[in-house]
């Protein structure tokens, strides 16, 4: 019976879950309610950090896409790589959309 479980547990990865579109507007709280959203649809599903990182740039919008392709621009110039893992990008999000956490 356990096993039974088990396969209708591990079967929540499958069930489709889309990332809410995040535009970049000035308002904390309204990142912040973005990223636990996101991070609910993570802790369901076993994708690898840079699928992550695609994933949720995939719902950017407006400001957030050319405050992404910004950053982006800024690293290679200065001999950096691109933002590879979730937690990575999490924090400069919060830097810029939440700047007194």
């Amino acid at each position: 019976m356990g096993d039974v479980f088990e396969r209708i547990d591990n079967r929540i990865g499958s069930i489709k879950m889309k990332i809410p579109i995040f535009y970049g507007k000035n308002n904390p709280d309204t990142y912040l309610e973005w990223e636990r959203e996101v991070e609910l649809i993570f802790e369901c599903h076993n994708y690898l950090e840079d699928k992550k990182v695609k994933l949720a740039v995939m719902q950017f919008k407006d400001y957030a896409i050319l405050w992404r392709d910004q950053v982006q621009v800024k690293r290679r110039r200065n001999g950096g790589r691109p933002m590879y893992t979730w937690d990575e990008m999490k924090h400069m999000m919060r830097d810029k959309f939440v700047p007194l956490h």
